[in-house]
């Protein structure tokens, strides 16, 4: 697997060995420096997984499995053995520990229009708990309600799902419908948010509009306070002299002219 990274630059790796070898591979991907690790493998000894658990802490891989279908996203990347011919780029994604469910989940979100993609969990989540009919403590399958210490049955597990918001239905059938309607619901929300944020504005573009003629309004109103003249220096009015009035010529005086 070193030699493979070194030559191609992977970056994950998907493990099909047989259980008893499924451990080493896992660890041979990480050592390797390979960031994805997918393991198909079904009935790998537990106490091989505890060894491969402790040693890919720290190690900065991450390991999709074991007893997997793999994992995909639709038009772009398939690490698994899921048939992808039934899956559509998309904006539902789906997580699922029953590989038979996975394709059926996968066939409804298709034939309903919206198909898949594992790229953000911001949206409306849709479950389906398998195994209600499972008798008490024993489980049918490794999709099926696990009873341990009197807790983890499907009721329970429908219960909390619910308790958090998430939308069950109790049927395969109906996880695609579902889905759709619960989009519909968001899109709807949002474009109701959407519509509101500009009349929110409004209103508060009219109330600060309000406020400023109130306040123009209150100062025109207010009485004008008297102003303290300054007093005035004393000012020195300087005269000028009026010129002497001129004495009309004598007679003799003008004979001379």
């Amino acid at each position: 697997v070193r030699d493979a990274v070194r030559a191609t630059g992977a970056t994950a790796s998907v493990i099909y060995v047989p259980a008893a070898f499924a451990a080493d591979g896992i660890l041979e991907a990480a050592e390797a420096g390979i960031k994805l690790v997918v393991c198909i493998t079904e009935g790998v000894p537990v106490n091989d997984m505890i060894r491969v658990k402790a040693a890919l802490l720290g190690s900065g891989a991450r390991l999709v499995g074991p007893n997997c279908p793999g994992v995909i996203t639709p038009g772009e990347c398939k690490i698994g053995i899921m048939p992808g011919f039934i899956h559509k780029p998309g904006c539902v994604g789906i997580v699922s520990r029953s590989g038979t469910l996975t394709y059926e989940a996968v066939f409804q979100t298709t034939n309903n229009g919206l198909g898949q993609s594992r790229r953000s969990v911001k949206k409306p989540v849709v479950a389906y708990i398998a195994g209600v009919t499972a008798p008490a403590g024993k489980r049918m399958g490794h999709a099926g309600a696990v009873v341990a210490g009197g807790k983890g049955t499907a009721a329970d597990k429908f219960r909390a799902l619910e308790a958090a918001g998430v939308r069950t239905v109790h049927s395969p059938a109906q996880l695609g419908s579902a889905m759709r309607a619960a989009l519909r619901r968001g899109r709807a929300s949002r474009t109701r948010a959407g519509a509101s944020a500009p009349r929110a504005a409004l209103k508060s573009k009219s109330a600060r509009a309000r406020m400023s003629v109130a306040r123009r309004k209150k100062t025109r109103l207010r009485p004008k306070r008297a102003r303290a003249k300054k007093p005035q220096a004393a000012r020195t009015v300087k005269h000028r002299a009026r010129p002497a009035a001129r004495r009309a010529p004598s007679g003799r005086a003008r004979a001379r002219r």
